[in-house]
């Protein structure tokens, strides 16, 4: 991984469909399992300067990495708010996966601040993407958010007929069946 950080940094990666979207998604390696804050930092200020504003999809990447590596941290920033043009212009090139966590990670921060009704908000988008483009992974993506919201505001009765929503359509799904592990821990919790 050093050695493809140190590559890419000699690289004018702008020069790459989605090059700097890529290379802020090698801070996800130091950020998500933890090994180096520090590190996943240096990489968002390097990628920082190298977007190009006009490549949506880089910008939504870089923004996603951002926002990962500031809410595992702790580093919460003061104002959650979506650029709603950025989200469409990345829906309307076909990236799910991107734009649904992105609400996903947002709806997590809103529930830990406590701004429930914007954390409805964010469900309720991640459904609508869901709906209007048939993609699964944001339906998936909402059924883990609204259990835990639905946990977070004491409706166990909602939260469980949430979860059990989200196993039927998960175990549906093949590729889905190894996030069942979340749900069922979710559905413990409102159980317990």
């Amino acid at each position: 991984c050093f050695y493809f950080l140190t590559l890419f940094t000699k690289l004018n990666v702008t020069k790459i469909e989605n090059g700097t979207g890529i290379m802020a998604e090698m801070s996800v390696i130091f950020t998500w399992p933890g090994i180096s804050f520090t590190l996943s930092r240096r990489v968002l200020d390097i990628v920082k300067d190298r977007i190009d504003l006009n490549d949506v999809k880089s910008v939504i990447y870089y923004r996603m990495c951002q926002l990962l590596h500031n809410g595992v941290t702790g580093d919460w920033p003061d104002d959650l708010n979506f650029d709603h043009d950025l989200i469409d212009q990345n829906l309307e090139i076909g990236e799910f996966l991107i734009t649904s966590n992105l609400y996903e990670w947002n709806g997590f921060l809103y529930i830990a601040r406590g701004d429930f009704h914007a954390a409805h908000e964010a469900v309720q988008k991640l459904s609508d993407i869901g709906e209007a483009y048939d993609n699964d992974w944001s339906n998936m993506i909402k059924y883990y958010l609204n259990t835990f919201l639905l946990t977070k505001c004491r409706k166990s009765d909602e939260a469980m007929e949430e979860a059990e929503k989200a196993i039927q359509f998960m175990s549906s799904k093949s590729s889905f069946r190894m996030y069942l592990i979340c749900i069922y821990s979710y559905k413990a919790r409102v159980q317990i």
